[in-house]
């Protein structure tokens, strides 16, 4: 699995000869997920601002449920709760939301927690249950993607539909669908490989919905958080996306400016994007093993960054990837995440935000 995964890298850097892609090492790994295949998928962080070693790490298991892992890749707990693609989270009025697409039910399920004592909440046995949802709403289309952000005080979500093209604006709160589009229906070739999208995310202080398109034709969009009118195609094929982008997330470095990150799946990479329009590409890096044994990152699916500080070992904030291979010495195990220091991103890109 290796000798081939290193001769594919090989070849990503012959046919990327525009892109020069940094190596970074990451600082710990989690439990793997208890689902053999494709299964871990996508990470959402919570961050304790009481004691930042008490902070968070959500992971899907999209075969099986929900793990919460701690700073140390330590897993606190796990949920079986049905086949939960994608997570995302936000403080909101005292209360921590966390929303997920549900595809054994083909739901969007949102819960509610005090965000009082939450680790030791989360360290408890199946914390996410039926019973304690808040909510959850039904969709007319398969179920994919999900991001959730806060816009004009509201609590708002983005769906996407799983091999097909819509998305849709949930108002959660009030279950209201304020607006549905079809993300091909500005392209050259709509029926071009890759027309569904999974990976979003929501700029809450921009209001700016940032959605990728997978497959060999994927790209990456910015839309209008209030109606999902396209703003700008990213990254439109110009060398820098290698097939299916997927995972996005956003790195503040104040509270309108900063970078987006981006899933590159196809070659194993991240690509970094200026947060501001007309949002230019800014590098890319790949997740590689460091000497404690830790294997990188591969084919990855979701991603996560966190800018705040958590600890000594993350003075700029954490990066968590999802691990599509987790190579184990010679023996692919069960998939898992990364984390990575950002401060090692930051160094290796000279960013200077």
């Amino acid at each position: 699995m290796r000798f081939f995964y290193l001769i594919s890298l090989l070849i990503c850097f012959e046919t990327l000869s525009e892109k020069d892609v940094f190596l970074v090492k990451p600082t710990v790994e989690t439990k793997s997920v208890y689902s053999m295949g494709d299964a871990a998928d996508d990470p959402a962080v919570w961050v304790n601002s009481k004691n930042s070693y008490e902070s968070l790490i959500f992971g899907t298991d999209k075969q099986a449920g929900i793990h919460v892992y701690d700073l140390n890749g330590q897993e606190l707990s796990f949920s079986k709760i049905g086949k939960m693609n994608n997570i995302d989270l936000r403080d909101f009025n005292g209360s921590l939301y966390v929303v997920s697409s549900n595809r054994s039910l083909n739901t969007i399920d949102l819960w509610s927690f005090n965000n009082e004592n939450l680790f030791k909440f989360f360290s408890r046995p199946s914390p996410f249950t039926e019973k304690s949802k808040l909510r959850a709403i039904k969709i007319e289309f398969d179920v994919y993607g999900i991001c959730m952000g806060i816009i004009d005080n509201n609590l708002i979500a983005i769906v996407t539909e799983h091999d097909g093209s819509r998305v849709q604006l949930w108002d959660l709160l009030k279950q209201r669908l304020l607006k549905e589009i079809d993300i091909i229906e500005d392209e050259i070739n709509p029926s071009a490989e890759g027309n569904e999208s999974e990976g979003c995310v929501v700029d809450d202080q921009n209001e700016i919905i940032f959605i990728s398109r997978e497959g060999s034709d994927g790209i990456l969009k910015a839309f209008s958080a209030e109606d999902l009118s396209l703003i700008k195609r990213i990254d439109d094929r110009e060398g820098f996306i290698d097939d299916d982008p997927e995972g996005i997330a956003i790195y503040a470095t104040s509270a309108s400016e900063g970078y987006i990150l981006l899933s590159s799946q196809g070659d194993g990479t991240v690509n970094l994007y200026d947060r501001n329009h007309p949002f230019e590409y800014q590098g890319s890096f790949r997740v590689t093993f460091n000497k404690k044994g830790i294997d990188g990152a591969s084919d990855t699916d979701g991603i996560e960054v966190i800018s705040k500080r958590l600890g000594k070992d993350y003075p700029r904030g954490l990066l968590v990837v999802q691990d599509g291979y987790n190579d184990e010495d010679t023996k692919q195990g069960n998939q898992n995440f990364k984390y990575v220091s950002f401060q090692d991103v930051i160094n290796n890109l000279k960013l200077k935000k």
